[in-house]
């Protein structure tokens, strides 16, 4: 059954998201660019790895980092001036459009070829032990094919240090999902553990009121102070575009850090005596008790909670416990995240010569900003490859930082991959007809370049002429993405 969350028409002066203003204001932020926009709607895949046309506000939120134009050169040559913008001033500059330099002394930085730019590592590094180089990566919006080059270019090297980390959210490389988000319409109980949901992946919202209009139980338990799972205007649906959808059932809000002991809580015994008993975990008990299939949804706990790694042991045994492992329309899904840790350490140390840093937001979900800051410093040479600035690389270097553009996913030759929260691997066409950005390069060949550049006998090995030619070797060598290889089309996916 559906039940409305407002008699107010579209939630009006309520305190909600937003999504038709937040439409409007997307596609406006775009007037300018929306031939460009259309194709990327009509013809790509969304950052949820959900094909078709569709507009959800995750899409339309980072529609503009794909439509973006390039900055001006000049714009970034006073380091001091950029340094004092914010991270979303820094991104909305526009694209990097070209490689640049900043050598210490220099003002800012300085525009200079592809063959230069390698050439400076290649001249730099000249005899660098393997063990002191380092790949670190965030894999927001990165694809799989970009992922997979990586860790080549590790092995080839003979480095060791190669971490692809995932921000609160979002869904990691690696993720292991037991159950697919079909499932979530035909599941009895949809258990959530966590907050961050609504914000970081508002398509779910919409699968979580269209389970729950079809009699699945949601419950949610979180720890913090989240808003945004309590009601919801879905626009897929018409009745709840109107007046919106009462998403959960029950709440149960925990003191800080309480998930865990909540969780062990409500494992089965055998006494009829709960391990910190409360009302609320008796009630959530039976109802689990009562569920022939149950869903749990992790939220943002984050690779920085104490208790993350305990609390998806317990969610384990809660579900071996209830029988719910091997289950139809059971199992769970999560958005952890994963921060980035060893590699920074690594830097700290004094360890590491040269660090290529891929995607945005290093300092923004770094468990300690200010210590990743004096990390990064201590690095003689650093490369931060991406679409856009970001303040990590702005940070004082040792010794020459290079910033190398990169294409998004719906500019690369041959597409891309995606991992859904559910674990399926979803094609990413090249949209066609996009222009080109620069001299932006796909995301999966930078590192590559720079690795042959470092060792020039792994030219062989390390030269992929395109995406496709990637998933071919993906397919062919590594279990986890067996049939990736068949991927050709928009909507095309693999578990």
């Amino acid at each position: 059954t559906h039940t409305i969350a407002s008699l107010r028409p579209f939630g009006l002066g309520l305190d909600k998201a937003h999504d038709i203003r937040d439409e409007i204001t997307a596609l406006w932020a775009n007037r300018d660019r929306l031939p460009q926009a259309w194709k990327i709607l009509s013809k790509g895949t969304c950052d949820d790895a959900l094909g078709g046309m569709h507009l959800c506000p995750r899409r339309l939120q980072h529609l503009a980092r794909h439509t973006m134009p390039a900055f001006a050169p000049a714009e970034i040559a006073d380091i001091s001036q950029l340094r004092m913008m914010s991270h979303k001033a820094l991104h909305t500059l526009g694209r990097i459009p070209f490689p640049f330099i900043h050598r210490p002394g220099d003002r800012g930085f300085s525009r200079i070829s592809w063959d230069e730019a390698l050439g400076t590592l290649a001249a730099e590094l000249a005899g660098v032990d393997p063990q002191r180089l380092a790949f670190l990566a965030n894999t927001r919006g990165l694809t799989l094919e970009s992922g997979h080059a990586l860790r080549r270019c590790g092995e080839g090297l003979g480095s060791p240090h190669v971490e692809l980390w995932t921000q609160p959210g979002q869904v990691a490389m690696d993720a292991q999902a037991t159950c697919a988000l079909s499932d979530l319409g035909r599941t009895d109980l949809l258990l959530i553990v966590g907050d961050g949901i609504a914000a970081a992946q508002p398509a779910l919202l919409t699968l979580i009121a269209q389970a729950k209009k079809r009699g699945t139980r949601v419950v949610w338990v979180h720890a913090g102070h989240g808003t945004g799972l309590d009601r919801h205007w879905a626009p897929s649906m018409p009745l709840s575009l109107l007046f919106g959808s009462q998403l959960v059932d029950d709440t149960v809000r925990l003191p800080a850090g309480g998930e865990l002991a909540f969780l062990q809580a409500l494992q089965p015994t055998t006494t009829g005596t709960r391990q910190g008993h409360t009302r609320d975990a008796d009630w959530v008990a039976e109802l689990l008790d009562r569920a022939g299939s149950c869903i749990t949804l992790l939220g943002q706990l984050g690779g920085t909670h104490p208790q993350g790694d305990e609390i998806v042991a317990a969610v384990a045994t809660l579900h071996a416990g209830y029988g719910f492992v091997n289950q139809r329309h059971s199992g769970t899904l999560s958005l952890r995240g994963k921060t980035p840790g060893p590699t920074l350490e690594a830097c700290m140390a004094g360890e590491i010569d040269m660090l290529h840093s891929i995607g945005p937001s290093l300092l923004l979900h770094a468990s300690d900003p200010e210590h990743a800051t004096a990390a990064l410093s201590k690095v003689a040479v650093r490369i931060h490859q991406g679409e856009t600035l970001d303040p990590a690389a702005l940070i004082a270097p040792e010794g020459t930082l290079l910033l190398l553009p990169a294409q998004t996913r719906h500019e690369q030759r041959g597409g891309g991959t995606l991992r859904a929260v559910d674990g399926r691997i979803f094609f990413s066409p090249q949209v066609p007809g996009l222009p080109q950005v620069g001299e932006a390069r796909p995301a999966w060949e930078i590192p590559c370049q720079v690795a042959v550049r470092l060792q020039p006998d792994l030219a062989k090995s390390l030269t992929p002429a395109s995406g496709d030619a990637l998933r071919q070797e993906m397919d062919a060598e590594l279990p986890q993405f067996h049939g990736i290889a068949k991927l050709k089309r928009a909507g095309d996916w693999v578990h």
